[in-house]
C-alpha cells in the first residue's frame, strides 16, 4: 500500500501542502502540487521531471529540491513521530490512584428518554436497561471521582449524558451542587457540559445551566422538516416546535453558550447547507455534524451520497469564510476544533476509550470508557463499589495498516475502535480533515493580514 505522505489542496485561489510525517502546512504552487502527486506514487526525481515535461523544468526541479531539504530538516528532528497515528499516554496505575491523572467525568444520570429517534444507537436511550441514577448513587460516583481526580490541575470536565439527562432533574441539580461543593474544598474549577434533546427546560434547570456556565449541546438536525423526520416523541408526535420554544427560552435569558449537534442522515445531505445556515441564524454559532450510525439503509450514508456531502461541505466552507471576514465565528466545530492541532503540529490524542483521563458512570454506578460501549459487558472496567479493574481499564490502541499509510493519520487518529472504519467513515473523516486544513490556511493568512 502506498504511503501518501503529502496532501495538496487549494482554497481561496491559493495552493497549499500538508506533510503528514511532520504536520507541516506550507504555501505551495500548482507545479509543486503536481510534483507531490508523483512523489506520493513513489516516482523518482528523473521520472517526475520526465512526466511533467510540459511544465517549466527549473520550477519542477526547485520544487523537488525544496521538498527534499524540508523533509531532511524535519525528519532528522521528528523521525520518531512520523509513523504515529495517535498520541499514546502510557500511565502507570500508581499515578492514577495517586490522583495525578483523572480529569474528566461523565454522569449518565438517565437511561431513559422521552423520544424515540429512528436512528438512536442507545436503544431509545435505555441501553437495553432503563433506569435512573439516584441521589445516593450520584453522590458515590462523585465521591469516587474526587478521590482520584488530578489534584494539581486547575480545572476538570463534567459531562451530563443519557438517555435524556434532564428527565432526572432532581439528580441533575443535586449533582451540580455537590460537585461545586467538592470542587471548592479542593480549590478546583469544573467545566460543565450537557447533551440534551432540547425538549425539557424550565427556570430551575436554566438557572443551574446559566449560573455554572454550562455548555449545552442540543441535538437538533436542522430546520423543522429534516428534524421531525427522525426525531419524534415516543408517542410519535413531532418535537421541533417544543425544541424551538426551549431554545428561544434560553436565548431570552441572554445565554449563548449553546451548540447544535446534528445527526446527519442520507436524506439530510441535500439540505445540509440550508440547515446549517438555519441553525446559525437561530442562534447556534457552533454546529457539530456527526454522520449517523445505523443499519437502516434509507438513512445510512453510502459511497454515492458521500460525494454530495463533500459538495455541501465545500459550500458551507465558503459560508464560513464569509462569516469570518465579517467578524463572526459561526462554524462547523468538527472543522474548527482541528485548528490548534494543525497549528501546533501535534498528533491527535487518544479517545476516551483508550486514554486514562476519563471515567463514565452508568445510572447504577458502573464504569465504562466510551458512551458507545455503555452496558456492554466486554467493555465494563469497574464500579463505585469495586473500583477500577486496571487490566480492563488500561487499553492499547493498534492502528490499521491503511491508517499508517494515510495522509490524514495525525489528524484523524485512526477512526473509531468500536465502530467499523468502513470506506464511508474514512472518507467522511478525510473530508473533514481537508476542510480543517483549508480553514486553518485561510484563518492564518487573514490573521497575518490583520497584523
Amino acid at each position: 500500500m502506498l504511503n501518501k505522505r503529502y496532501f495538496s489542496y487549494d482554497f481561496d485561489n491559493k495552493y497549499f501542502l500538508y506533510d503528514s510525517d511532520t504536520g507541516l502546512v506550507f504555501t505551495s504552487t500548482e507545479t509543486m502540487n503536481r510534483v507531490v502527486e508523483l512523489i506520493n506514487l513513489k516516482y523518482g526525481k528523473q521520472n517526475i521531471i520526465d512526466s511533467l515535461y510540459r511544465l517549466d523544468k527549473n520550477e519542477v526541479e526547485n520544487s523537488i529540491n525544496f521538498l527534499k531539504q524540508l523533509s531532511k530538516q524535519y525528519n532528522l528532528r521528528e523521525g520518531q513521530n512520523k509513523d504515529l497515528v495517535r498520541k499514546n499516554k502510557n500511565i502507570e496505575e500508581s499515578l492514577w490512584l495517586d490522583g495525578q491523572v483523572l480529569s474528566k467525568m461523565w454522569l449518565s444520570i438517565s437511561y431513559s428518554c422521552n423520544m424515540k429517534c429512528t436512528y438512536c444507537f442507545a436503544d431509545s436511550g435505555t441501553y437495553g436497561n432503563e433506569s435512573m441514577m439516584t441521589i445516593e448513587t450520584a453522590k458515590k460516583c462523585i465521591d469516587y471521582f474526587f478521590k482520584y481526580v488530578n489534584k494539581k490541575a486547575n480545572r476538570f470536565n463534567v459531562q451530563y449524558f443519557g438517555g435524556e439527562p434532564l428527565l432526572n432533574k432532581e439528580v441533575f441539580i443535586f449533582a451540580t451542587e455537590y460537585i461545586n461543593q467538592k470542587s471548592s474544598e479542593l480549590g478546583l474549577k469544573p467545566n460543565y457540559i450537557i447533551t440534551t434533546n432540547g425538549t425539557i427546560m424550565d427556570n430551575d434547570i436554566l438557572d443551574v445551566i446559566i449560573s455554572n456556565r454550562m455548555y449545552v449541546h442540543i441535538s437538533i438536525d436542522g430546520s423543522k422538516d429534516i428534524h421531525n423526520l427522525n426525531r419524534k416523541f415516543s408517542s410519535g408526535e413531532e418535537t421541533f416546535g417544543i425544541v424551538a420554544n426551549n431554545i428561544n427560552m434560553i436565548k431570552e435569558r441572554g445565554y449563548r453558550n449553546i451548540g447544535a449537534r446534528v445527526t446527519l442522515t442520507k436524506p439530510g445531505i441535500k439540505s445540509l447547507k440550508e440547515d446549517v445556515k438555519f441553525l446559525w441564524d437561530f442562534g447556534f454559532n457552533h454546529v457539530f455534524i456527526d454522520i449517523v450510525k445505523t443499519d437502516i439503509k434509507e438513512l445510512a450514508i453510502d459511497k454515492d451520497s458521500i460525494c454530495l456531502l463533500k459538495q455541501e461541505l465545500e459550500e458551507i466552507m465558503i459560508m464560513m469564510k464569509e462569516e469570518l471576514l465579517n467578524g463572526n465565528m459561526k462554524c462547523i466545530r468538527n472543522i474548527t476544533d482541528m485548528e490548534s492541532i494543525i497549528k501546533n503540529r501535534t498528533i491527535k490524542a487518544e479517545c476516551t476509550y483508550f486514554n486514562p483521563f476519563t471515567i463514565k458512570f452508568t445510572p447504577k454506578g458502573e464504569i465504562y470508557k466510551c458512551e458507545f460501549a455503555l452496558n456492554e459487558k466486554e467493555n465494563y472496567v469497574g464500579s463505585i463499589s469495586k473500583g477500577i479493574e486496571w487490566d480492563k481499564f488500561k487499553k492499547t490502541f493498534t492502528p490499521e495498516e491503511r491508517c499508517l499509510n494515510c495522509w490524514a493519520k495525525r489528524l484523524c487518529g485512526g477512526g473509531c475502535h468500536l465502530y467499523s472504519n468502513d470506506d464511508v467513515s474514512c472518507e467522511y473523516s478525510k473530508i473533514i480533515m481537508e476542510n480543517a486544513l483549508k480553514y486553518y490556511s485561510f484563518f492564518e493568512s487573514n490573521e497575518e493580514r490583520a497584523l
